[in-house]
């Protein structure tokens, strides 16, 4: 059985959905503390109807933890954990920073125990392209670059759980891939982040904000390709780290240009003064990925973008009242 943490989120969704489809059963973890989340209890509910295994439980509570996944009425042993559990968010972190830090870090312990005490074969932590921080120049960040500079509490935690993983693959036999995603997006995505909320506000002629000019670049990267690069890791013996994104980063401004030929609808934007946590730009790249994995994403941004208009326009109630709700 594979373990996925955080399945009720947007990429443990959509992982676990291809993991189920190709006929492996799936242990997935998740917290449902927050029951006015209505996106996140959509993507549990279609997990059900796949015949997802599913515990609630906070994976900070180690004892708790423990006893559920021993409490599973499951014969034969455990392979795989897919660590996708966590707090997400750059701008938020800075306002609830111990949180973050409790969740990414002591979250990730917890996982690396577990999968070390049910000798497990593989650890697969979902980092983020946010640990480069800051760069002086505007090339792809590479997996071996120095990272000296993150700019927020959110890539901080990520960082520190990416050491923390590294270690426990140099004590134990575990093998630990460390995957370092760039700005991922499609169907049922995070409401909280950009292509979303900018596809839900042109619909509904709302205004979108802008924090600074607009072209500060990201590695906008669709879902389903990273859900394969997240499992082609898994099979990797040893310690390894990857960048997983599509290595052709787009602006602000003409992701929303593309979004308007999409929609066939003018953007509304306001602009506002630059956060001080966001970076200019992401920009992977994926030559190890490519290499080692034989992965390379396939989804073009114009593509992907469709794909998720779509999604969106078939579930227009259920975003609705998510919006109202996270607004």
């Amino acid at each position: 059985m594979i373990i996925v943490t955080g399945c009720s989120g947007f990429i443990g969704f959509h992982l676990s959905k291809e993991l189920l489809n190709n006929n492996l059963p799936v242990l997935g973890i998740d917290n449902l503390i927050s029951s006015q989340n209505i996106l996140k209890n959509w993507r549990l509910e279609q997990l059900k109807n796949y015949g997802i295994n599913f515990i609630d439980v906070d994976i900070t509570n180690k004892a708790e933890l423990n006893k559920k996944i021993r409490d599973i009425n499951f014969s034969g042993n455990f392979s795989t954990i897919y660590h996708l559990a966590g707090l997400a968010g750059v701008r938020q972190s800075v306002l609830e920073p111990k949180k973050y830090y409790n969740n990414n870090v002591m979250g990730t312990i917890n996982m690396l125990n577990i999968a070390t005490e049910f000798s497990l074969e593989s650890f697969v932590f979902a980092s983020s392209s946010s640990v480069y921080g800051l760069q002086d120049n505007r090339i792809p960040f590479v997996e071996n670059e120095t990272l000296e500079s993150p700019q927020s509490p959110y890539a901080f935690s990520k960082l520190f759980a990416e050491l923390i993983s590294k270690d426990y693959s140099n004590i134990s036999s575990l093998n630990v891939s460390l995957l370092r995603f760039f700005t991922v997006y499609g169907p049922a995505g995070r409401i909280d982040m950009s292509i979303l909320k900018f596809i839900h506000n042109i619909i509904n002629e709302n205004p979108i904000n802008i924090y600074g000019d607009g072209f500060q670049e990201r590695d906008f990267t669709y879902v389903e390709d990273i859900c394969e690069g997240i499992i082609k890791s898994s099979r990797v013996d040893g310690f390894e780290t990857f960048n997983l994104g599509s290595s052709q980063p787009y602006s602000i401004i003409k992701v929303l240009s593309i979004l308007k030929e999409i929609i066939n609808k003018e953007p509304k934007i306001e602009y506002l003064p630059k956060h001080y946590a966001d970076v200019n730009y992401t920009w992977a790249n994926i030559d190890k990925a490519k290499s080692l994995l034989k992965w390379h994403p396939k989804t073009s941004l114009e593509n992907g973008l469709e794909k998720t208009v779509d999604w969106y326009k078939n579930n227009k109630d259920l975003l609705a009242s998510t919006f109202e709700k996270f607004n």
